[in-house]
């Protein structure tokens, strides 16, 4: 009688067991995919954007700025010489670039999950706003652009140091 009854409570135990670990797997993989730590961002490319603030999304777990991009943008003194660029390692100055298949268009950037960076900019920065950002692509779908630098007009800075995801030299390798 024993035998009877503890087969189908085991297969129930582990059905349930390995249904736990499916959903747990599952929802692991999907938040690193939407955080990027799967992600691959190229570091040889510190892209340099400019625009006004279109819309801003200060939420959890990535703040979101909507910028339109202008048709011609060059990088400003105020950029090139901030002493906080240092923070994004070495030769940050020789690997800006400007994006020119983003020059004219409307641009969204995200924000690392990292309350330090969208503090200062959360009261200020709204639709209309002027921004100067600084962004590394995700080499791997859907290609986000992550924000490692933003600047205000008023000369508000805030910079992203080191390093949250994987970061890469060229999306090729």
């Amino acid at each position: 009688m024993k035998k009877f009854f503890a087969q189908p409570i085991m297969l129930a135990a582990i059905a349930l067991a390995l249904a736990i670990l499916t959903l747990t797997t599952v929802w692991t993989d999907n938040a690193r995919a939407h955080h990027g730590f799967q992600g691959r961002y190229d570091s040889s490319r510190l892209m340099y954007l400019q625009g006004t603030v279109q819309e801003a999304r200060w939420q959890s777990p990535h703040s979101v700025l909507v910028v339109q991009v202008p048709d011609r943008i060059s990088i400003p003194d105020s950029v090139r010489q901030s002493t906080q660029l240092n923070q994004l390692g070495r030769n940050a100055v020789q690997r800006l670039t400007i994006p020119q298949n983003l020059l004219g268009r409307v641009q969204q950037v995200e924000f690392p999950p990292v309350g330090s960076m969208t503090r200062p900019l959360r009261d200020r920065l709204r639709s209309g706003g002027q921004i100067r950002l600084l962004v590394y692509r995700n080499c791997d779908r859907p290609h986000q652009l992550r924000v490692q630098f933003a600047q205000m007009t008023d000369g508000t800075t805030v910079v992203r140091p080191g390093t949250v995801q994987t970061e890469v030299i060229g999306c090729g390798r």
